[in-house]
């Protein structure tokens, strides 16, 4: 974040590390946990100006918005690194195990003109906003 000065480079970073505390939790399965996903929600923290002399007080919101996609499959394997943020299907975001033939009885699998291969994912948009002020 280059734009921002030292001191709110540290305050975002705690902002960031209290985020994850929050709403970060584990995907686990039957091979253990293979992932992480963000729970949705909104977070804001409001840090009082400093000084007396008019400054404005910072603020800081992060939300996790969930939203759905057709795209191609992709299984929920263990990753190369379990602290990412999979995509998975809208059945591997409620039961993890779910097998791909599970996943392919989804009722937009039927619907004439969709993409071979292709299912409904549930991903999420996260939106980090500082100082949203005039």
């Amino acid at each position: 974040m280059p734009s921002l000065p030292e001191d709110q480079v540290q305050s975002v970073s705690h902002f960031l590390q209290r985020v994850r505390k929050e709403l970060e939790r584990a995907i686990r399965s039957q091979r253990g946990t293979i992932g992480h996903f963000m729970k949705s929600d909104l977070i804001t923290k409001r840090i009082p100006a400093e000084n007396s002399d008019g400054g404005l007080d910072r603020t800081y919101v992060f939300c996790c918005i969930p939203y759905h996609q057709l795209a191609p499959y992709s299984p929920l394997g263990a990753p190369s690194n379990a602290r990412l943020h999979p995509v998975m299907t809208l059945l591997q975001s409620k039961y993890p195990s779910t097998s791909k033939q599970r996943d392919f009885e989804q009722a937009v699998r039927s619907v004439t003109g969709t993409p071979s291969n292709h299912v409904f994912n549930t991903s999420n948009l996260w939106c980090l906003i500082i100082n949203n002020s005039k």
